[in-house]
C-alpha cells in the first residue's frame, strides 16, 4: 500500500514537472511567433513603400532612364461589345 502512494506522489510530481515544461515551451513559442509577425508585418511594409510610384519614378530619375515617364493623360475604361 505504502508502495502505491509513493508511486502516486511520484507520478503527481512528475507530471506537474512536465506541465511546468510545456507551459514554458509554449510562452518561448508564443514569443517567437511574435516576434516573426512583427518581422512579416516589417517586410510588407518595406516591400509596399518600395512599389509605390512615387518611390519608382524616384529610382528611375536617379539612374537616368529617361524612357519611361508618367502618363499626361488620365485613364479610361475601354469597353468591348462581344
Amino acid at each position: 500500500m505504502l508502495l502505491l502512494i509513493l508511486a502516486g506522489i511520484f507520478l503527481y510530481i512528475t507530471n506537474g514537472y512536465q506541465a511546468q515544461v510545456e507551459m514554458m515551451k509554449e510562452t518561448e513559442l508564443e514569443a517567437e511567433l511574435k516576434d516573426w509577425r512583427y518581422r512579416s508585418i516589417t517586410r510588407v511594409s518595406e516591400l509596399t513603400q518600395l512599389c509605390r510610384q512615387s518611390q519608382l519614378e524616384q529610382k528611375l530619375r536617379e539612374q537616368g532612364d529617361s524612357t519611361l515617364t508618367p502618363s499626361k493623360v488620365a485613364p479610361y475604361i475601354i469597353n468591348v461589345k462581344e
